[in-house]
């Protein structure tokens, strides 16, 4: 399955400020969601324009300038970009003599518009926004000429495996690329085992394995092959082990050493 990705400029409204890596690491994780799936074929588009818009209103600090302030993110968001793939400075599917509008505000020239005539057209198109702005949901509904249609829109991960669920993608993890692994590609994801509580450990939600003293979360610390999940004690927080992400029977019991090296899991 091909799916065109199209990163929408128009959500970079100077809202970010002090979260500008936050959000942008938050689009990257959501886009890799989708590249990192073996069963689909992910291109990743925006217009050029993306990089002359504000990413902090106060200062004025635009996505270019971004490169001078912190190079590294500035190049992660770079290199996601498929050898600088840029619609307006390829061959645009827009009609340019079509009125496009969302939320009968006009959005001609942009990404939201690109990806509403790619779909008409019968390519899986999807939409990519940063938070914080009214580009929310998981469809957005892109009028041409009056005419409305349901483009799917994500600004979560969570928002890609949905449609992905609803393609009939399986969730699967590619252990051959260094990318970071979703609860929805593990076990976890089986709420009649698993249930969600309000603990993060490295940034991970952390389950409770249902009829079991055990807390379970990903260990963020590992990718590609090296990916697993951490398994404690409820009670006492002692270490008990690995986990592989797909199967809870690939058990590894922790040795005594391990036990007496970690510590137990603190909130």
């Amino acid at each position: 399955m091909k799916i065109t990705v199209y990163i929408n400029e128009e959500s970079l409204q100077g809202q970010l400020c002090d979260r500008v890596a936050e959000a942008i690491n938050n689009l990257l994780a959501v886009i890799n969601t989708l590249v990192s799936n073996q069963s689909v074929e992910v291109s990743v588009l925006t217009s050029s324009a993306i990089f002359s818009k504000q990413v902090c209103a106060g200062s004025g600090l635009t996505l270019a300038q971004l490169d001078k302030t912190d190079h590294d993110l500035f190049m992660k968001f770079k290199e996601i970009l498929d050898k600088g793939k840029y619609w307006d400075k390829a061959s645009s599917v827009q009609h340019s003599d079509a009125l496009y509008l969302y939320r009968k505000q006009p959005v001609n020239g942009t990404s939201v518009a690109e990806a509403r005539e790619s779909a008409e057209k019968g390519s899986a198109a999807m939409l990519v926004s940063l938070p914080g702005t009214d580009y929310v949901g998981t469809t957005m509904n892109i009028e041409k000429d009056g005419i409305g249609m349901d483009v799917p829109h994500a600004t979560t991960t969570a928002d890609v495996f949905d449609f992905l669920s609803g393609k009939g993608v399986a969730l699967k993890y590619d252990r051959s690329k260094f990318l970071r692994v979703d609860d929805m590609q593990t076990v976890l994801v089986d709420s009649t085992q698993f249930a969600k509580t309000n603990h993060k450990v490295q940034g991970r939600t952390v389950y409770e394995r249902i009829g079991k003293d055990e807390y379970w979360y990903v260990d963020n610390l590992h990718k590609n092959g090296s990916v697993h999940l951490e398994v404690f004690r409820m009670s006492d927080g002692l270490f008990l082990g690995t986990c592989d992400i797909e199967d809870v029977n690939k058990f590894k019991v922790a040795t005594k050493r391990e036990q007496t090296k970690k510590e137990p899991l603190k909130f």
